[in-house]
């Protein structure tokens, strides 16, 4: 079982009148991911991260934790960070809760649309996160 949480933003540079866009891309690469897992031949897809914590994971403790409290072996959790008006970083991780082993982490740069950008950025982490498999 996997259980994808919910990527955590970082603003480096906040202005509050973009605070609801700026929530965007964390929403769109949790629920992209969440998708993709989904449609996995791999895993059954679990979790419901509200049940656990209000709160997105900042570290692989906390997502240690809601693995656990959610029973999966592993979990997918990220940050979205803004560093400036036009760069946001993607950052995910792949962690194999049991043995509490990272099994995968990557960061991907990108500008433009989010809207467009971030579930192609997501395609690829996951692409990634399961070659070999």
């Amino acid at each position: 079982m996997l259980a994808v949480l919910e990527f955590s933003l970082n603003l480096d540079i906040a202005n509050p009148d973009d605070a609801a866009y700026d929530r965007l891309p964390a929403q769109l690469a949790s629920q992209n991911l969440r998708r993709l897992a989904s449609e996995s031949e791999h895993y059954a897809l679990t979790g419901d991260r509200g049940a656990v914590s209000d709160s997105p994971c900042i570290d692989v403790d906390c997502a240690l934790r809601m693995g656990r409290a959610l029973e999966v072996q592993r979990v997918i959790w990220g940050r979205v960070t803004k560093v400036s008006t036009l760069i946001w970083f993607v950052s995910a991780q792949l962690v194999d809760v049991p043995t509490a082993t990272i099994l995968h982490a990557e960061t991907l740069q990108f500008r433009g649309n989010m809207r467009d950008v971030v579930p192609r950025l997501a395609a690829i982490l996951w692409r990634r996160m399961h070659e070999g498999d």
